[in-house]
């Protein structure tokens, strides 16, 4: 089996990092949080997504202080895969988290 395990180490709202460019499936995803306060993860399937105006496909609450996973067994397919990361549940928020507790970081495992 064919897999990719796709790392951010400094995962932001400022940007969408576009990290696959090819058609796949999603089957995990992993999140490192290190802030006292819950952020919220927006995953994108298409290209030339926008935070902040473009709808995320999903978003996902990661809890604060603590590492969460996120499994999708069947998986999801995707044409592109992008994501970013804000403080606000608001699918349009472009809130950076702040980076005085650390970086956030999330792994990816999609073929």
């Amino acid at each position: 089996l064919a897999y990719k395990i796709i790392k951010e180490t400094d995962a932001k709202a400022s940007t969408v990092s576009n990290i696959s460019t090819a058609a796949g499936k999603l089957y995990s995803v992993e999140v490192y949080n290190p802030h006292g306060y819950a952020v919220y993860l927006k995953i994108f399937f298409t290209a030339g997504a926008t935070l902040g105006s473009t709808v995320p496909d999903i978003q996902l609450r990661v809890n604060g202080v603590g590492t969460e996973h996120f499994e999708i067994p069947s998986g999801v397919e995707f044409d592109e895969l992008g994501f970013g990361v804000s403080k606000q549940p608001s699918m349009t928020d472009t809130t950076d988290p702040t980076d005085t507790d650390g970086d956030i970081a999330v792994t990816f495992i999609c073929s």
